[in-house]
């Protein structure tokens, strides 16, 4: 009998319209000489829904299959989104203050052009 994992996959992958992304597979850095672990992801796309494959196969063999439904891949896609956006925030204001320290005031230069009508 099929687990879940499989019977997901199959259903999902039927779909003439899904997407599917390659299987990516990466290799936890090592914490502990023979505690390697393997980690499988692979996405499926049908319309507006995306499901998460994610296989991890411990250190002695093991495989833990896990099907990840679209609310939890949007959660995650958000929460990427958000880390994205507040590390350039971060970042601009740290080009910011670099320009400032070096004497190049940005927001004083729009406001010379502004004032003798550059726009």
């Amino acid at each position: 009998m099929p687990d879940r994992f499989s019977d997901t996959l199959r259903r999902v992958a039927a779909d003439p319209g899904a997407i599917h992304s390659k299987a990516t597979v990466s290799d936890s850095p090592p914490l502990l000489p023979d505690a390697r672990e393997t980690y499988v992801v692979e996405s499926v796309r049908c319309g507006q829904s995306t499901h998460i494959f994610l296989e991890v196969i411990d250190a002695q063999g093991q495989a833990h299959r896990l099907v990840l439904p679209p609310k939890v891949a949007q959660a995650i896609y958000r929460q990427r989104e958000a880390l994205n956006t507040k590390s350039r925030k971060r970042g601009a204001k740290q080009a910011y203050a670099t320009q400032v320290a070096q004497g190049n005031d940005p927001a004083e230069r729009l406001r010379r052009r502004q004032e003798i009508g550059e726009e």
